[in-house]
């Protein structure tokens, strides 16, 4: 089922209840003396939330099924397009809606049903500033909660990388001192070797007996 036949079916069902709880109440008036014949009754509001009247029928409702007058509880289709009322017997027997009922081709036990227990509207209560209050004060625990959690997460990241990060520096650091190491080595070989050069240049091997009145051959 789609969101919006549920929506549909869920005000269906809303309406259903408001118009068969209204004939209830009428009859019950009307039994104690208090309504006459053909008196409007609250049917409940539209889409766009505007109060409507409505005439409801002073005849007691019958079971679609049955043909019985129906006693409270009992139960109403919320899928037939016709109003089908059931008694609590022939719901709990699955029994067919009779040959003269409008649904009686297109009703079925599978179908959604709305259990009736008494005639009376339920009114929603309003809720109270100190329960509006708890409420709120929940909703900021909970987004205090979640925004202490994304920052535990995020700090725990971001540690995680500054080691990570730190690691790295070191390994560098170690890799450029063990570098330094060897090209102070090659510094260190090669500036001998420019040593003994440049003392080979000024005292040549054969010029080194010429003070000595020794003459090369």
């Amino acid at each position: 089922m789609l969101w919006f036949e549920r929506q549909s079916l869920i005000t269906g069902a809303k309406d259903k209840s408001t118009r068969i709880k209204a004939a209830f109440r009428q009859l019950e008036s009307k039994a104690e003396g208090k309504t006459e014949s053909g008196r409007l009754l609250e049917a409940g509001k539209t889409q766009s939330g505007e109060l409507t009247k409505q005439k409801v029928d002073v005849a007691a409702p019958v079971c679609s099924c049955c043909g019985e007058e129906l006693q409270l509880p009992c139960w109403i289709c919320i899928e037939c397009e016709h109003d089908t009322l059931l008694c609590t017997a022939c719901d709990a027997s699955r029994k067919r809606c009779a040959s003269d009922h409008p649904s009686h081709s297109t009703h079925s036990y599978l179908h959604h049903a709305l259990w009736i227990r008494t005639s009376q509207l339920v009114s929603a209560r309003k809720p109270t500033p100190q329960t509006e209050i708890a409420k709120l004060d929940k909703r900021l625990d909970d987004i205090e909660g979640r925004i202490h959690e994304k920052l535990e997460t995020r700090m725990t990241s971001l540690e995680g990388g500054m080691s990570a990060l730190g690691d790295r520096i070191v390994s560098v650091e170690q890799q450029f001192s063990q570098k330094v190491t060897v090209l102070e080595g090659k510094f260190a070989t090669l500036e001998s070797k420019m040593d003994r050069m440049i003392s080979l240049l000024e005292c040549p091997p054969w010029a080194r007996g010429l003070g000595n009145g020794v003459h090369p051959e």
